[in-house]
């Protein structure tokens, strides 16, 4: 007996989205494992969370912050050529 292709195209989106599960249950179970850690070791897991989290979000807006600055040298380098293009064209 021969499936479609669609057949096959579920199936296999089938199989990834249950190995997609598992992993995100252990990532999951791999969380609770470590708030539990940190609350044995006189952490408070809801405020280590928050603090994680501020860091990571702090972490991001200085890669932007760091982008957005090169973005402004390379604006300023740019402008720069310009200028020397056009004195040379003159």
């Amino acid at each position: 007996m021969s499936t479609s292709v669609a057949d096959e195209i579920i199936q296999s989106g089938y199989r990834r989205w249950l190995n997609l599960e598992e992993a995100k249950k252990a990532v999951s179970d791999d969380l609770k494992e470590l708030m539990a850690e940190l609350k044995g070791q006189g952490l408070d897991p809801k405020v280590a969370r928050a603090a994680f989290r501020r860091q990571r979000d702090s972490e991001d807006a200085r890669k932007v912050a760091a982008d957005e600055e090169f973005e402004a040298l390379v604006d300023l380098y740019l402008a720069s050529l310009a200028r020397d293009a056009r004195k040379e064209a003159a």
